[in-house]
């Protein structure tokens, strides 16, 4: 296949998201950029152009606080950024574990309708995108038909195999699971539903493999024209149990690497209007970049350049004062229960 035929393009996402949107309701006066959080990912945009879906909780379940209760004197300047950042519902809350694994149609909808129709109302239609990854990827049928009639047309997943059964993989089967496993993207054409692969977690690895990982993802055709970065919201939080203080330095690699490798920043509703994606996708699995083996051309990297963040505390928050009683990092990014908390408006 001719390099001509790929068009590589990339986006964050971050899951889990609730505590920033928390600490700028409590705390934000003049701009939701007082908000260390968010102004981190201002200054990657300003920096590398990076785009990123934010995928949302209604509730935070240590604190009792909604994103009901998020001001909407800040709805001018969330639609002022929303070319390169969105908000889009993730689930409920963090707990339980795989909220959503044997849902029906109906509660998966009325989840997802509380807390879009919440962000529209503090933040404007104008950040919403039609791609999010459901809370622990995994779903019922019915239930992502619920997720497609409510807006949302792609969904983004580990698509991996554990025990021999599909893992993080919606309703998808393990012949399909497999598939994409090792490929950008497969659509399901019954459902009108686009299934899309995370292509790293970066919380998952030291920062010293962000970018061999990155370079193995690159040299294959397969899984490198629709490049899907992902890290959850708690590591970047010193109050977290499985905190990472280099959280923020993994995001900035990975965005100066994309930013060095030919990518452009996309939406996945950019290259929907653009008519670049994947446009009558069967379900045979004939896909865009699918011969196996060819390479994209190496592109001449950018030279190294200081991070922005140095001397800024790598994201910091002002948030409640919380004690977690475990260590250990959890699967797929959960929070632990928090032993106490207190609500705090300084």
């Amino acid at each position: 296949m001719s390099h001509a035929a790929y068009d590589p393009r990339c986006r964050f996402s971050v899951d889990d998201c609730i505590w920033f949107l928390r600490d700028t309701a409590l705390h934000a006066e003049r701009s939701i950029f007082e908000n260390g959080f968010l102004r981190l990912w201002r200054d990657l945009y300003k920096r590398y152009g990076v785009k990123v879906g934010f995928n949302v909780y209604y509730e935070d379940l240590d604190t009792g606080w909604t994103i009901a209760r998020m001001p909407d004197r800040f709805r001018d300047e969330w639609r002022d950024n929303a070319d390169w950042l969105r908000l889009t519902f993730h689930a409920r809350a963090d707990l339980p574990e795989m909220p959503y694994v044997s849902s029906s149609y109906d509660e998966v909808a009325r989840d997802c309708r509380q807390a879009t129709d919440e962000i529209v109302r503090f933040a404007g239609k104008e950040v919403l995108s039609a791609c999010t990854t459901l809370h622990w990827g995994m779903a019922t049928r019915e239930g992502c038909r619920a997720l497609r009639e409510n807006g949302y047309e792609a969904l983004v997943g580990y698509f991996e195999t554990r025990d021999g059964k599909p893992w993080v993989a919606y309703y998808l089967d393990g012949e399909r699971t497999r598939y994409l496993n090792t490929h950008d993207l497969w659509r399901d054409e019954d459902e009108g539903l686009l299934f899309i692969k995370h292509d790293l977690v970066l919380n998952l690895f030291p920062v010293g493999e962000i970018v061999p990982r990155l370079d193995a993802v690159y040299a294959d055709a397969d899984q490198s024209e629709v490049l899907e970065l992902m890290i959850h919201e708690q590591y970047f939080y010193p109050r977290f149990a499985g905190y990472q203080p280099d959280a923020a330095e993994k995001v900035r690699l990975a965005a100066e690497w994309v930013a060095s490798h030919g990518y452009r920043w996309a939406f996945y509703e950019d290259w929907r209007a653009e008519g670049s994606g994947p446009k009558g996708t069967p379900t045979a699995c004939a896909l865009v970049g699918k011969a196996r083996g060819a390479r994209l051309p190496l592109l001449r990297r950018a030279q190294p350049t200081p991070s922005p963040f140095q001397g800024e505390g790598r994201g910091e928050v002002r948030s409640s004062a919380r004690t977690f009683s475990r260590k250990d990092r959890l699967p797929f990014g959960r929070r632990p229960n928090a032993v106490s908390h207190q609500e705090s408006a300084t």
